[in-house]
């Protein structure tokens, strides 16, 4: 089926976009008491085939990681405080910041479904130490100084860092506390990284001793 583009105050006509239904109703899965799940989905993605609709059907269930995604990139980066004035420049800047939240977000994810990954898979040894170098001011049972915690660790350190208390606080870290825990140890990777240059720092956990 066609749908015509219209503009939003002056209602002039701007084109014609196509869009196929796809209906996906759940069957044999649906726990007892509850409806089972029924979507009409309308969308531009070509569907000639079943594993076309799978495709869509696949993609709506990420809606939320994508709500997400767009959440950290307005509220957990800078890009909305820019004051640039040429478009170009200003698309930059935002799809720049979008990678970055992109990022956070996927790290976020990942300590909630992955949380005993080693957080070196994930952090380069300069954002770690530079986050436990940071945290060790505020706790004395840190973990040590060159040493690669888990990610799920790692990322309640830096949120913690972002003003995060812990699960008291209505459940695991959030992107604000996260975001703003990552804008602390982002600046001290730089002087520790520089440290590291000039021979002030091991460059590798055995140097830690």
């Amino acid at each position: 089926m066609g749908f015509e583009l219209r503009a939003l105050w002056s209602k002039k006509r701007l084109g014609e976009v196509h869009v196929t239904a796809v209906q996906a109703r759940e069957a044999g899965t649906c726990p007892d008491g509850e409806e089972p799940l029924d979507w009409l989905l309308l969308t531009t993605f070509p569907v000639h085939t079943l594993d076309d609709a799978i495709r869509v059907v696949r993609a709506y269930t990420q809606r939320w990681l994508i709500e997400r995604l767009h959440y950290t990139w307005k509220t957990g980066t800078r890009w909305r405080s820019s004051q640039l004035e040429s478009f170009d420049a200003l698309c930059k800047w935002a799809t720049l910041h979008l990678s970055v939240a992109a990022h956070r977000q996927h790290i976020l994810h990942l300590s909630r479904t992955q949380p005993e990954l080693p957080a070196d898979e994930i952090f380069a040894r300069d954002e770690m130490d530079a986050a436990l170098l940071l945290f060790k001011k505020h706790r004395k049972d840190a973990p040590a100084l060159g040493s690669t915690p888990s990610l799920g660790t790692m990322v309640d350190i830096i949120a913690r860092l972002g003003g995060y208390i812990g699960k008291s606080s209505g459940g695991p870290p959030g992107i604000k506390t996260f975001g703003r825990g990552m804008d602390r140890v982002a600046d001290a990777a730089e002087v520790v990284a520089m440290l590291r240059a000039n021979g002030h720092m091991p460059t590798s956990n055995d140097g830690f001793g």
